[in-house]
C-alpha cells in the first residue's frame, strides 16, 4: 500500500474530523471530544519527538496542561497551536463547573485567533454561523496536530 503524503493525510483527517465535530453536536460534547482528541495527539507528538517520550506518556500521570508545557518547553509545537490548546483546556475546565454553558464568541476568538490566517479564513467562510465556526476551529486544531504527528513520525522538517 502506497503511503500518503502530508497534504493527503491532512485532507483525510479534515474529512474524518469534520464528521466528528460538525453537525448537530452539543457544545459540551464538542469541547470534550476536542479535548480528548487533542490530548491523544499531544501524547503522540511527545512519543514521536522525544527520545524516551514513552517514559512521560506511559509512566507519568501528566495533566493536559503539563503535556502542553512539555511540548512548549521542548519547542515541539508552534506557540500559536500551544496557545489555542491552552485556551481549549481553559474552556473545558469552565464546562467542568457549568455543564449547561454555551460557547461565547469570546471563547471562539480565544481558541481560534492564535491560528492566524487559518482562523481569518474560517471566520470569513462562517461569518454568519458561530457554531460552524467553532466546529471548524476544532477541526483545524486537530488537523494541525495530526499533521505535526505525521511530520515527526516521518521525519519531515516542516512545522505545523
Amino acid at each position: 500500500m502506497e503511503e500518503l503524503n502530508l497534504e493527503e493525510v491532512m485532507k483525510v483527517e479534515t474529512k474524518e474530523l469534520t464528521k466528528i465535530f460538525v453537525g448537530n453536536v452539543e457544545p459540551l460534547v464538542q469541547v470534550l471530544k476536542a479535548h480528548l482528541y487533542t490530548e491523544n495527539f499531544l501524547e503522540k507528538v511527545i512519543l514521536s519527538a522525544l527520545e524516551r517520550g514513552d517514559k512521560l506518556v506511559e509512566n507519568g500521570s501528566f495533566s493536559y496542561h503539563q503535556k502542553l508545557l512539555i511540548c512548549e518547553a521542548t519547542d515541539i509545537l508552534p506557540d500559536s497551536l500551544i496557545s489555542s490548546l491552552r485556551n481549549l483546556n481553559k474552556l473545558r475546565n469552565k464546562f467542568a463547573h457549568q455543564l449547561d454553558m454555551n460557547i461565547a464568541e469570546s471563547d471562539v476568538l480565544r481558541i481560534g485567533s492564535p491560528l492566524g490566517k487559518t482562523f481569518t479564513q474560517l471566520r470569513f467562510q462562517h461569518a454568519n454561523n458561530q457554531n460552524l465556526l467553532f466546529s471548524s476551529v476544532l477541526v483545524a486544531i486537530c488537523v494541525k496536530l495530526s499533521a505535526r504527528c505525521y511530520e515527526l513520525e516521518h521525519d519531515v522538517g516542516v512545522r505545523a
